[in-house]
């Protein structure tokens, strides 16, 4: 007998709950603080932050014959309103930080089936996109990689 495939979409729940849990930051202001995407063109709406999301790379290792651990890797572009140097990369600078402090009290993504821990990472230097364009941003890409564990029933 062959097993069954499980439907479930871990990278996806993994994902979203970092999407989520971006959405629920609201260190600035009470309502959130950065609006969150998968679609870049949405910047375009007037927000002062935004986190554009895109898929990434993943790995896994088998633990036993039940068991398996997976590390998915979900990108970012983060963007933050672009007014003069030192207002903008003061504001960027600000908020990293608080994302990178929210995921570090979040290490479960609030309970997302398996999630055992988050980091943050970036290879990727500030940039300002193109200067003169109306919105203009200052922009990095930052990685998040998302440990679980899953349970398979056979």
């Amino acid at each position: 007998m062959s097993p069954v495939l499980d439907p479930v979409d871990y990278y996806g729940l993994c994902q979203e709950g970092v999407m989520n849990l971006l959405r629920s930051l609201t260190y600035f202001q009470a309502k959130p603080t950065v609006q969150v995407s998968t679609n870049r063109n949405n910047i375009n709406t007037g927000a002062e932050y935004w986190a554009v999301f895109l898929p990434n790379t993943f790995s896994s290792s088998k633990i036993d014959v039940h068991n398996k651990r997976y590390e998915w890797i979900t990108v970012f572009d983060l963007y933050v309103r672009y007014k003069t140097a030192a207002e903008s990369v003061g504001k960027f600078m600000e908020v990293r930080s608080s994302i990178i402090n929210w995921l570090d009290v979040h290490p479960t993504l609030n309970g997302v089936l398996g999630v055992e821990n988050v980091s943050l990472n970036t290879r990727s230097v500030l940039l300002q996109d193109t200067p003169g364009d109306n919105p203009n941003f200052m922009i990095q890409t930052l990685a998040v990689t998302i440990a679980q564990r899953i349970v398979r029933k056979f």
